[in-house]
């Protein structure tokens, strides 16, 4: 251990203390096999207590194509796991346990990364709509169980989802789905709430002249949109981004720690 660090070779320091973990334990399984065999299980009971009861908040950063949810979150990330070292982990759209329809049926890269042009492709029809809502409600319900959930538990204080379900309703027309939004509701009961959603807000015209992908009017409605909807989302914070960026991230990073600061409690 010492030879790596004066070395620097600080990659091969994870690997070797998974080697010096083994290590002790199989020590003390041979010299003190009692009082080994109950710590070991004081800390599985440790462990699946932070997996019940996770230390860290869920995030989701809600807004239209335009509002600034990539440079708050990455402006934020870098405040909290700067001078805080709070670690975090960053999520876009979905947890991403399953891989994206595109990928799965097309061989596609990535169906989910942001896209420039987001209403270029028709929504499906009525079982193809049902299908891929299905499909996406079953990888927000597992990939937080799976994959967001040991996050929270132990390894960070934050997960911060860049969009969240909530855009299936605000934007359908982005995920190709074309149905009642009481059916999308219905669904949007089994996905797991985040702990805080922030709703980026500002003038639809601010949102046109950063990022003119979409119409005008479908800011606007967006914008409308999003204000019905923010019923459903629980514990929010709507935060304007017309305002300098540092004041918004400073807002954005209060209101993250201060939902922590709870849960801590």
């Amino acid at each position: 251990l010492s030879e790596g660090c004066r070395k620097g070779s600080f990659g091969d320091l994870k690997v070797l203390g998974k080697q010096m973990r083994r290590a002790v334990i199989v020590r003390g399984l041979m010299g003190e096999p009692l009082r080994t065999a109950g710590n070991i299980l004081r800390y599985l009971g440790w462990r699946c207590r932070e997996y019940v009861r996770p230390n860290g908040v869920m995030v989701a950063v809600i807004g239209p194509d335009g509002s600034g949810k990539g440079t708050l979150i990455e402006k934020v990330n870098h405040f909290i796991t700067g001078p805080l070292h709070f670690p975090t982990r960053v999520h876009h759209l979905r947890p991403g346990l399953l891989p994206s329809l595109g990928s799965l049926l097309l061989g596609r890269k990535d169906d989910d990364a942001p896209v420039s042009n987001p209403h270029a492709k028709e929504p499906s029809g009525l079982t193809f709509s049902l299908l891929r809502l299905a499909y996406y409600t079953l990888d927000y319900v597992f990939g937080y169980w799976l994959v967001v959930r040991p996050y929270l538990g132990r390894k960070c204080v934050a997960v911060i989802f860049d969009r969240y379900f909530y855009d299936c309703l605000i934007d359908p027309v982005r995920f190709r789905i074309s149905l009642p939004q009481w059916v999308v509701r219905a669904f949007a009961i089994l996905v797991p709430r985040p702990d805080l959603v922030i709703l980026l807000s500002a003038g639809p015209e601010v949102i046109y002249s950063r990022k003119p992908e979409l119409p005008l009017s479908e800011i606007r409605r967006q914008c409308s949109e999003m204000g019905r909807v923010a019923k459903y989302m629980g514990n929010r914070v709507c935060i304007d981004t017309c305002r300098p960026l540092e004041d918004a991230a400073q807002d954005m990073s209060r209101a993250i720690l201060s939902t922590l600061e709870k849960r801590l409690r």
